[in-house]
């Protein structure tokens, strides 16, 4: 792709919902703070998961990072966990998940580890979740050519199966 004039636009596509997934999911939560006569001014928030991608110790490039800031620029209150990253100069703040449920108003899922999945949300937590993690998201399917009822099966395509679009898709599936 550097050596053609074509721009790789499905790439750049992907970037953009990436970038702005933080600034989506803050936006999302001052709606339904909102609409429950609160805001994030002052509150408890805890980001659970600072790796860019689930299950890694590599913090490079997380949008976890990103949406921490946002947090405090509305005047969260912001505390942030993450069980696979120990060793690094962006952990000296970090506690440990338990801590964080137990301290925090509203959870932010920023990666979802897998030891992440078992846990039960209280139910005076607003929880936060770009990835359909904490809540799995309902996906309708309409039968079609696709779907055979007599072999019961349903061939379905994943585009992308990482990030903030394609996981929670794959995960569904």
């Amino acid at each position: 792709a550097a050596y053609c004039r074509h721009e790789f636009s499905l790439g750049h596509a992907a970037m953009l919902v990436n970038e702005t997934m933080p600034d989506c999911l803050l936006e999302h939560a001052r709606r339904s703070l909102a609409e429950k006569g609160r805001s994030l001014s002052g509150l408890r928030c805890g980001i659970l998961g600072m790796a860019f991608k689930p299950d890694s110790d590599d913090c490079r490039e997380s949008l976890a990072f990103k949406l921490r800031r946002l947090l405090l620029r509305e005047g969260a209150q912001v505390v942030c966990s993450d069980e696979h990253i120990v060793t690094s100069e962006v952990t000296s703040d970090f506690i440990s998940y338990k801590e964080l449920l137990q301290t925090s108003e509203a959870i932010f899922i920023g990666c979802p580890h897998s030891k992440y999945r078992n846990i039960t949300f209280e139910p005076r937590h607003f929880v936060f979740d770009c990835w359909g993690f904490a809540r799995v998201p309902k996906l309708d399917i309409t039968p079609g050519t696709s779907f055979s009822k007599a072999a019961g099966r349903l061939d379905v395509a994943v585009i992308g199966g990482a990030g903030h679009v394609g996981l929670p898709l794959s995960l569904v599936l």
